[in-house]
């Protein structure tokens, strides 16, 4: 989750489109002009962050299978880590969950609905069913926003 991780990434793929000349996608204009600076926005860090989004949802879609091969349902084995949370809960600006298990501002859902669709497909359903295992156990639903 910290600098150069796919939270980190995910924030700077947000900001991106905002601040293009289209601005359809992302955040509003004005979420953008003050989150950029807090991120370390800038457009030349983009397509570092578009691969190391991509790289990172592999490992995770990678040690997943890898654990699951072994008989457990958690990235690291039988129990669940800090890398399963934090898993679970940085894939919401990616693939948003349904409004009823996490309601959000209508900005913010347009925001995570329009992030870069590439990063979007990489998010596998072995993934997205791990977050659902995350929810239903360990994390509290709906999401308080």
């Amino acid at each position: 989750l910290g600098e150069d991780g796919l939270g980190w990434s995910v924030r700077l793929l947000l900001t991106h489109p905002s601040l293009t000349p289209d601005g359809q996608r992302g955040w509003p204009k004005p979420v953008a002009d003050y989150l950029a600076p807090r991120y370390g926005y800038s457009a030349e860090r983009v397509g570092h962050a578009r691969a190391r989004c991509m790289r990172v949802l592999a490992l995770l879609e990678r040690t997943l299978a890898e654990s699951r091969a072994r008989g457990h349902e958690y990235l690291l084995g039988p129990r669940p880590t800090a890398a399963d949370l934090h898993c679970a809960v940085t894939l919401a600006p990616i693939l948003p969950m349904p409004e009823a298990e996490c309601p959000m501002p209508p900005p913010v859902r347009h925001a995570f609905e329009t992030v870069d669709e590439d990063v979007r497909a990489a998010v596998t359903p072995a993934l997205l069913e791990h977050r659902a295992l995350m929810y239903a156990r360990h994390l509290v639903l709906p999401v308080r926003f």
